[in-house]
């Protein structure tokens, strides 16, 4: 599936996930000299733009569980290394294992996740927030966005039948496998919005949380601080 995520990817967003990729990046308020963690990094989408945000001076690690994905981002960031000279780390492994190791405690300046959220439980959204309370140091930030259910019902109606009947299609095109993309649906409308996690966050003691919606809520937002 990594071979195709990308493309597929962009298509079902109606060629705005990297708009959106940018925007979290963005919303991240990232500077010179930044440590960053790139949680569910997939294929690395995020690499480039978080490298020139933080320049020579800044850490980037990306985490993410699928080999492929892992093999795919590892490509991508050597070409970075070769134009850049920010230090770059991967980690093939679970998110939330990947925050047991006490080394990554108070880290980073801020995190990132794109796109990587919509499949996890309400119990995951706790674990989430615990995630970011012990990798991020006090007052770090965490800019996550995800593809989401829009408000507006003639919108949701045709977002939703593109997601649930034409991506499968798509996905047998490029894959010939329509299985692979045939949840995509079914996991957005499950996840709906970033709200649920927004109330998570908040519950722990995550400060200046806030929601932001994306060309109408196709895609949804969160911000915030870890403590004040």
């Amino acid at each position: 599936m990594s071979a195709t995520y990308g493309p597929v990817n962009l298509i079902a967003s109606f060629g705005f996930a990297r708009r959106w990729r940018r925007q979290c990046v963005e919303l991240a308020a990232l500077q010179p000299g930044d440590h960053v963690l790139d949680l569910m990094s997939g294929m690395g989408e995020c690499f480039a733009r978080i490298v020139a945000a933080v320049g020579q001076n800044g850490y980037l690690h990306g985490v993410d569980f699928s080999r492929q994905m892992m093999e795919r981002a590892g490509s991508h960031a050597r070409q970075l290394r070769e134009r850049r000279t920010t230090n770059i780390a991967l980690s093939e492994t679970d998110v939330f294992q990947f925050g047991n190791d006490a080394a990554q405690s108070a880290r980073f300046d801020a995190v990132t996740c794109s796109f990587g959220i919509k499949t996890l439980s309400t119990g995951d959204y706790e674990a989430l927030a615990g995630l970011l309370q012990k990798v991020l140091k006090p007052g770090g930030r965490f800019s996550i966005v995800e593809i989401s259910v829009p408000s507006n019902r003639i919108l949701r109606f045709f977002y939703l039948f593109y997601l649930n009947r034409i991506i499968p299609l798509i996905g047998r095109l490029f894959s010939g496998n329509p299985d692979n993309y045939r949840m995509l649906g079914f996991y957005t409308m499950q996840f709906q919005n970033c709200s649920g996690l927004a109330t998570v966050l908040k519950s722990r003691g995550m400060t200046k949380v806030r929601e932001h919606n994306l060309f109408s809520g196709c895609a949804t937002a969160i911000t915030g601080r870890n403590g004040s």
